[in-house]
């Protein structure tokens, strides 16, 4: 090949492809979080059912209708799920102390508190397996003091 003939190759760029954008789709994102999800409220059925010590990750498997791989794609066990079901909570718990003023008067205080045991009330399996994880998982005491001392 000549020079020019190498020149003109150079200059004539093929032409672009078609191809997929880089990246997850936005229906795999949306089946990533379904399938999350499902573990995620068949874990909270599971405990509220046996009781977190007598749940089992086939149990949880069952009830959410995934496979193992799946379960272990997003969970390593199950107390990985007690702290994905706390993820969930710890919001409803921010947007409730960030409420509350700096130096409450007693009426405040009162009134924070009183909106602490209706979230409580409102979510009665969640304190419960909240206890039991408490009593049952050594690291789980570290990490609910980081949340105490964050709130």
């Amino acid at each position: 090949m000549t020079k020019a003939q190498l020149q003109q190759t150079e200059t004539t760029a093929a032409p672009a492809r078609r191809t997929r954008p880089r990246g997850l789709s936005a229906l795999h994102h949306e089946q990533i979080e379904d399938s999350r999800n499902r573990i995620l409220t068949a874990a909270e059925t599971a405990f509220t059912r046996n009781s977190y010590v007598a749940t089992t990750v086939d149990m949880i498997i069952t009830i959410a209708g995934v496979s193992r791989a799946t379960f272990y794609k997003y969970f390593t066990n199950r107390y990985d799920v007690a702290k994905g079901l706390l993820d969930l909570f710890i919001p409803k718990l921010d947007v409730l102390f960030d409420g509350l003023p700096d130096r409450p008067t007693v009426l405040e205080a009162k009134e924070f508190l009183y909106a602490l045991l209706k979230l409580y009330e409102a979510n009665r399996q969640f304190t419960c397996l909240l206890g039991e994880v408490s009593g049952s998982e050594p690291d789980f005491f570290p990490n609910m003091m980081a949340i105490h001392d964050n709130l």
